[in-house]
């Protein structure tokens, strides 16, 4: 449990480097398309494409709540699925850059 909640510390500090755009609707699509995950493989295309959508929209804004319950359901569900937490925190740390 340790592991997941420093792996949602992380993702929200990748969240709140996001800068108009509603983040919290992509975040939950995204947190939704991680819980259907039943393996790895699954889990690292949707961490492919959170990647590449943080780095696409760097001054993304929305419902800070909803975006926060999304980005905490992704961290779950991708550790759930099979990606290692330090995986997940590499990925979100260096698409936020």
């Amino acid at each position: 449990m340790r592991r997941v909640t420093s792996l949602v510390f992380a993702a929200s500090l990748a969240l709140a480097a996001l800068g108009c755009k509603d983040a919290s609707v992509e975040l939950v699509k995204l947190a939704d398309k991680s819980c259907a995950c039943k393996d790895a493989e699954c889990g690292k295309k949707v961490l492919g494409e959170l990647a590449q959508w943080i780095k696409d929209n760097p001054r993304a804004r929305g419902d800070e709540q909803k975006a926060e319950e999304a980005v905490q359901r992704l961290g779950k569900c991708l550790t759930e699925s099979g990606i290692a937490p330090k995986e997940l925190m590499q990925t979100l740390g260096a698409a936020a850059q």
